[in-house]
């Protein structure tokens, strides 16, 4: 009989090396699959030489996951094997009942139980009345407070030693935890990197003294004016975000859906605390720098005005720079003071019509003719006004979710580590595009 152990090493080596080879052509599909989509080609054009390469390297990669799966299977037959757990021969006196097998004898009973209470016989009991007139005795003996009578025959169905023991609980499904949409990162402008630091170059000034000159008419005349710019270097470091979650093989096997819930939950941790960062971050250590705290942009106290006007003198600010904005993201509570304002020129304030349409009106949230993107990842009190293109999140490397049992003594444990991670970097590249309305 072959060594196991040498056996388990030989194919945890393969499991290894093909998984690696599955996330080399994953991460060609991603770049073929948006090769694809900035090319502006037709998403059913089957015929494109573009979507051909992208379907020829998916179906690479299906091959490859799929040798992965078998190979993982066969490590999970040695590992029983070695744990004295083998499955019973074929052609032996007395195999043991696996669980497929165990089901059928259930069904079987449930069957045979069935038929029984089908049959011929129990409906001639029934027809006969003694069902009833015994039903009729048990009332008597609870009525007369006499219960010695029952305590030897009376079967419960809260008692796992009597009824209560064939009594199955119902499962209903799984109730998830509520997720937030994630409206900022569909207004950002996102890009891609091949580096772990993005430059380029801003625009700090430029003074514009252009004007009329006369002709010279002596060599002490007609001098044009200089104009004046000025530039600067910003660098954007890419920062990887991630987190992880254990689990054992038994759950991750007896439970296929559980794989697929830890899955999206991590990934949709990892664009929560994204779209956060891009929000919020403080830019210390390896936090992105975001949009409220980067330096230099516009700021618009609201004062005694009403959240709407504040918003619109933010708007007003970057017009005033030359910049139109595109839209605004609003804290939840504070979009709900703007919706339900009223008209106040009617009997008393805020006894008028809804200003912003009565509630039964359908139709995309808009302020001042922009849309409105209704977060919690913006501070409640600040809204931010925007022109959404000049904020750039640069991508390293997509979500990517691993499992592994080579982290410490997992394997041994019979545990996997999930993991889930991406690497990106954000900046906003003109930060006179962007306008925070504090005080809200």
């Amino acid at each position: 009989m072959p060594d196991l152990k040498d056996k388990l090493a030989e194919v945890n080596g393969q499991i290894s090396e093909t998984r690696t080879e599955a996330q080399e052509k994953w991460t060609a599909f991603e770049a073929a699959r948006d090769k694809f989509a900035s090319a502006g080609e037709d998403a059913n054009d089957t015929d494109s030489e573009a979507f051909k390469e992208m379907d020829a390297i998916n179906k690479e990669y299906s091959t490859k996951a799929e040798e992965l799966a078998d190979l993982e299977a066969v490590r999970d037959g040695v590992f029983r094997a070695m744990s004295g757990n083998e499955p019973p021969e074929v052609g032996g006196d007395e195999p043991k009942l696996g669980a497929a097998a165990s089901l059928l004898r259930r069904e079987a009973q449930k069957s045979l139980g069935l038929q029984a209470a089908e049959g011929d016989g129990y409906k001639q009991l029934l027809d006969s009345g003694l069902l009833k007139s015994e039903s009729a005795k048990f009332n008597a003996v609870l009525a007369s407070g006499d219960l010695e009578e029952l305590k030897a025959s009376l079967l419960t169905g809260g008692s796992d030693t009597s009824a209560g023991a064939f009594v199955v609980p119902e499962q209903v499904g799984y109730v998830p935890q509520p997720q937030r949409t994630l409206t900022v990162l569909d207004l950002i402008t996102v890009g891609e990197t091949e580096s772990d630091t993005v430059e380029y170059v801003r625009q700090n000034s430029f003074v514009n003294v252009a004007a009329e000159i006369a002709e010279a008419t002596t060599l002490a005349t007609g001098t044009k004016p200089e104009a004046s710019l000025s530039f600067e270097k910003i660098s954007e470091a890419v920062s990887t975000i991630a987190h992880w979650q254990p689990a054992t093989r038994r759950a991750l096997a007896d439970a296929g859906q559980m794989r697929t819930i830890v899955d999206n939950q991590l990934r949709y941790g990892l664009e929560l605390r994204l779209e956060n960062q891009v929000m919020a971050g403080n830019g210390s250590g390896d936090n992105l720098l975001g949009i409220i705290n980067t330096p230099n942009i516009l700021s618009q106290p609201r004062g005694s005005d009403s959240v709407a006007d504040a918003v619109h003198k933010g708007m007003t600010q970057m017009r005033l720079g030359y910049i139109e904005p595109t839209g605004t993201a609003l804290y939840p509570t504070d979009w709900e003071k703007v919706r339900l304002s009223r008209d106040d020129s009617g009997a008393g304030p805020g006894t008028g019509g809804y200003l912003y349409g009565p509630p039964a009106q359908a139709g995309a949230e808009q302020l001042w003719g922009k849309p409105v993107a209704v977060t919690a990842a913006t501070t409640s009190g600040t809204a931010v006004v925007g022109a959404w293109y000049w904020a750039t999140l640069w991508l390293r490397e997509g979500i990517q979710v691993l499992a592994s049992d080579s982290h410490a003594d997992f394997f041994i444990k019979n545990l996997i580590a999930i993991l889930a991670e991406m690497r990106a970097g954000f900046g906003v590249q003109l930060p006179p595009a962007f306008c925070k309305v504090t005080g809200l």
